[in-house]
């Protein structure tokens, strides 16, 4: 599965292999990031959806709003006014900047959680389902593999397993229940 995604001048592209995830970001000026994740540097209990609102700049562009048609619409409806096209121009141009800067600084991003730190993906109205099935199937997938790799095929002394347990829980690789009946069990590779 790949998950492409763009905004202003910065491209994404995730795509899940068999035991890691390639991702790889082009910014403008051909900058870019490119580097690949083994599935176990996941942290998949820790993901999370983040909106913030930038009400700093909303308020300025109501603001500039308000005075840029309270403005135009006396000039125009009221010859005798004292606004002058220049300060309407500039309170146009003030107005179009900051619903820029509103739009740009608005945050909706989904981080994925890792050793490394946080993956931030874009997140907006129109691909919010693609990337909510996108992390549900990279947890899905990770797990899936996690849980062949380290449960399956675990061998050595029981604290090397118990070891390994008790990461694959504090990852978010094996549930509660899980993780419990894997300590209750004298051998956990019985599993």
């Amino acid at each position: 599965m790949i998950l492409n995604q763009r905004r202003f001048f910065t491209k994404r592209k995730i795509e899940l292999k068999e035991e890691s995830f390639a991702y790889r970001e082009n910014r403008i000026f051909n900058q870019f990031v490119e580097f690949e994740l083994p599935y176990e540097e996941l942290r998949i209990n820790l993901s999370m959806k983040q909106s913030k609102f930038p009400l700093f700049w909303i308020g300025m562009t109501g603001l500039t709003g308000f005075f840029f048609f309270a403005t135009f619409i006396s000039k125009i409806l009221i010859s005798e006014t004292k606004a002058d096209w220049e300060m309407i121009f500039g309170l146009g141009v003030a107005f179009c900047v900051s619903l820029v800067l509103s739009y740009v600084n608005w945050i909706n991003e989904a981080y994925i959680a890792t050793t490394q730190g946080n993956l931030a993906l874009f997140r907006t109205r129109s691909n919010s389902d693609e990337v909510d099935n996108f992390i549900k199937k990279l947890k899905s997938k990770s797990k899936q593999y996690v849980t062949e790799k380290y449960l399956e095929n675990i061998s050595g002394p029981i604290e090397l397993q118990n070891e390994r347990i008790d990461w694959m829980f504090e990852a978010g690789f094996i549930s509660k229940k899980e993780f419990e009946d894997l300590k209750e069990m004298p051998n956990p590779t019985n599993s």
